[in-house]
């Protein structure tokens, strides 16, 4: 477990100070992979991440620099703390609820 979270640790560290769009396109293409799902209804269509709140910023860092506009939606907990958000994309940022 300490080697995956030493990987993993290195890898946020290269990915945070990178301003290469191939190297952060593809880190996007790898959130999508496992966190990723298809956002919008019948009439719009987009995409999204869902995400605990302590990954939030270095995501929307990484859209930023990658020149994506996005929404958020947090999700509260029984408590009304947020703990979750889910960043969607390519909607119409007036209808995203």
């Amino acid at each position: 477990m300490q080697l995956h979270q030493n990987m993993l640790d290195q890898t946020i560290g290269i990915i945070k100070n990178s301003n290469n769009k191939k190297l952060l396109w593809n880190f996007v293409h790898g959130i999508f992979e496992g966190d990723g799902y298809v956002a919008g209804g019948t009439k719009r269509t987009g995409l999204g991440i869902a995400c605990n709140i302590d990954n939030y910023q270095f995501i929307q860092d990484i859209l930023n620099k990658l020149g994506i506009q996005y929404n958020t939606v947090t999700s509260e907990n029984d408590r009304s703390l947020s703990n979750g958000v889910k960043v969607q994309f390519g909607l119409d940022r007036k209808s995203v609820v």
